[in-house]
């Protein structure tokens, strides 16, 4: 029903039907809202405090990047019968006697950090393009396809579930060195980010030099008859050259993380910060 309205002159009842402009919210000069808070413009820059993401939500998305490591340092110093680091790929480690679950429980936590990592960037506005958040969420999808399909065991032939390993394993080395790029783009920017375009660059570059290097040692594989380039004394360093390249990969995701939870706790208001300020404004 709707509201009723008693006009001084005629004393009738006069049904009047709400219109647009009762609905909208009153504003305030400066363009203010009601509450006090400042409608954001296209013009304001990615990454303030007023947009940030809560700083435990940035503290735990670093903390399972990090500790992502340990399952993956464990089977390479404390696994019996683990393949050599040198010649060998880590996916290889599964077959190891605990090698599929410390692979499953670091790859996991991994992807949840990187996942928790990329809301965080698109909460602050700093991954604004939609490139990067794809490049980024293929990653994560990729991570995750390379431990539920394990590689073919060393031999001629291959399976279904060697040739999904095979080709989640290309997206995971290529899309976050992308998305790198990209995202230092994008930081450039934004004030909050601009001073970290160069780390990131450099990093997304390493990544790049460390894919060129993994591909020359890579083994035969389908006409490849032998590796384009070997070590002295005809060792392999296929292992070796893949652990450098995962190892930039996540500290580029080590870097960004910090920097987010920085400006996170930065943006924290401090205990009776807003009590303070409302008595003020009373």
């Amino acid at each position: 029903m709707h509201p009723v309205r008693f006009t001084r002159t005629t004393r009738r009842v006069v049904r009047h039907r709400p219109t647009r402009d009762d609905h909208r919210r009153p504003r305030r000069p400066g363009g203010r809202r009601a509450n006090g808070r400042r409608r954001r413009r296209p013009g304001d820059a990615v990454g303030t405090p007023h947009t940030q993401p809560p700083s435990s939500a940035a503290s735990l998305a670093v903390l399972l990047v990090a500790v992502s490591l340990v399952p993956f340092g464990w089977l390479h110093v404390a696994e019996t019968g683990a393949p050599n680091p040198v010649s060998w790929p880590v996916s290889y480690y599964v077959l190891a006697p605990h090698g599929p679950a410390l692979l499953a429980a670091g790859a996991v936590t991994l992807a949840v950090g990187t996942a928790m990592l990329l809301v965080g960037l698109v909460t602050t506005g700093a991954a604004v393009d939609r490139a990067s958040r794809v490049l980024v969420g293929a990653w994560i999808v990729a991570l995750l396809l390379v431990i539920g399909f394990p590689m073919d065991d060393p031999g001629p032939g291959s399976t279904f579930s060697g040739l999904v390993h095979d080709g989640a394993g290309a997206v995971l080395f290529t899309s976050l060195p992308a998305a790198g790029w990209r995202l230092a783009a994008a930081f450039g920017a934004a004030p909050a980010w601009a001073d970290l375009t160069r780390a990131v660059r450099l990093l997304s570059g390493g990544t790049v030099a460390a894919l060129a290097a993994f591909l020359a040692v890579h083994p035969p594989v389908g006409g490849m008859r032998h590796p384009l380039v070997r070590l002295p004394g005809g060792v392999q360093a296929y292992g070796l050259v893949e652990r450098v390249l995962l190892g930039l990969e996540i500290t580029l995701l080590l870097v960004v993380g910090t920097r987010l939870r920085r400006l996170a706790r930065a943006a924290r208001p401090l205990p009776g910060a807003e009590t303070a300020t409302g008595a003020v404004a009373r």
